[in-house]
């Protein structure tokens, strides 16, 4: 796995850097909204995302500020390897997001989708996918990660069943 994270969007929204890392592969590339990584976590399951993905592009400040306080902060903070600046067009579109009423993470998420390639998009929020396709992105849900983890023989079919029950 690699996590990507973003310096502009940092800038903007938290007055931040940007950093990035690397560890594995699988051969696919999303952008994740900090939530999916919180909801993981919840579930008891803060690995899940990182394995199950290749490399994971996200904002730094927005997903691991809390480092000391989430459980998942620590696991993502823990691949860090080198810094990535984010597109300075992604700002303004993630500015334009927050307008349509998007939360944050929501509009960072969608506006490094639109900025960088990728396979996937993760949200949470049906409303975030909706203006996601809007802007010609793949979104998928939480569920979709779970059926991926589960095609990767990650996870056996009586955790899928609970993770699945429990989205």
């Amino acid at each position: 796995m690699s996590v990507v994270w973003g310096g502009s969007l940092s800038a903007l929204f938290l007055g931040g850097a940007a950093a990035a890392g690397a560890v594995g592969s699988t051969g696919s590339r999303v952008v994740v909204e900090p939530e999916i990584l919180r909801l993981f976590s919840d579930l008891g399951y803060p690995w899940l995302v990182g394995r199950t993905y290749d490399e994971i592009l996200m904002d730094r400040e927005l997903c691991a500020a809390a480092a000391d306080e989430v459980p998942w902060g620590l696991y993502i903070t823990g691949e860090l390897l080198r810094t990535a600046p984010s597109p300075g067009a992604a700002v303004e579109l993630a500015e334009e997001l927050l307008g349509l009423g998007l939360s944050v993470g929501e509009a960072a998420t969608i506006a490094a989708a639109v900025a960088t390639a990728h396979d996937m998009v993760l949200l949470v929020n049906d409303r975030a996918r909706a203006v996601a396709r809007e802007f010609g992105l793949t979104p998928a849900s939480p569920l979709q990660v779970i059926v991926d983890a589960f095609r990767k023989e990650l996870i056996t079919p009586e955790e899928f069943v609970r993770l699945a029950s429990e989205l």
